[in-house]
């Protein structure tokens, strides 16, 4: 089949899902590991509630999803329940495209699907990924309410492994922490080591090594051991939406 009959036909052929995560260095709450048979009803819309419980991070988060013909609206908002310390908040949307060969489109370039899982990440304005046999999906982000210091706003594609349904594209609509001052924490991120560095021990890493450290896994080396994140600190209260808007055209890419 070479036609989607819209963005519902999308959600209930699984060449889109959509997903919520948010982390720090102690680890990362998803939302398909809080509910994994959540994925066994086509999503069409709605409003669903959510309470993520991190060490040093309660969050609620409120998801609205609107779909009309060809279009997708999602309001993700974060509430922080405590005083916290993140290191990203993410609206997550998992795209599959069918023909296998097409590239995407971040920042004015075209990225080629090697599935490699590298992070072609730049500060949030809009992205496009194929989906489905023959159709595209235009990405439009904003972010309403009031960030942090060293909080920045970002998107990001991601080319993961193909599967047996074709390629598949990670577009995350993020707010991420910037390194600043000594912010930064090193975890391990392998399955004999994965938690923090002890604080006395990441203290005595050189601020240039953990700096260099940072982000390393997404952007230059998958499968490092070990990686550094900052962390940007959050009142309790404290709310922020991610607005995403996804528009499904077909024929030529989006430019």
């Amino acid at each position: 089949m070479t036609a989607l009959a819209g963005m519902h036909a999308v959600l209930h052929q699984r060449s889109l899902s959509l997903g919520i995560e948010y982390g720090n260095v102690h680890g990362f709450f998803s939302d398909a590991k809080a509910h994994p048979h959540a994925e066994a009803k086509a999503f069409d819309g709605g409003v669903r509630e959510l309470t993520g419980d991190l060490r040093g991070a309660s969050v609620r988060m409120e998801d609205r999803v609107q779909i009309d013909s060809d279009h997708l609206s999602r309001r993700l908002t974060f509430t922080m329940l405590d005083d916290a310390r993140l290191y990203d908040l993410v609206s997550r949307f998992v795209v599959i495209d069918r023909s296998g060969v097409r590239e995407g489109w971040i920042n004015g370039q075209a990225v080629g699907h090697r599935a490699r899982s590298v992070y072609h990440q730049f500060p949030a304005s809009e992205a496009v990924v194929p989906v489905g046999h023959a159709h595209w999906l235009r990405a439009r982000f904003r972010v309403e309410g009031e960030l942090p210091p060293g909080m920045a706003h970002v998107a990001y594609i991601r080319d993961e492994a193909s599967t047996h349904e074709g390629n598949r594209w990670i577009l995350h609509h993020r707010l991420i922490a910037l390194p600043h001052g000594d912010n930064l924490a090193l975890r391990g991120c392998n399955p004999r080591f994965n938690r923090p560095v002890p604080a006395a021990l990441n203290h005595r890493v050189p601020l240039a090594l953990r700096r260099a450290l940072y982000r390393i896994r997404e952007a230059r080396w998958p499968h490092a051991p070990i990686m550094a994140v900052a962390h940007a600190r959050w009142r309790a209260g404290q709310q922020v939406t991610l607005v995403t808007d996804l528009c499904l055209s077909h024929g030529d890419r989006p430019q």
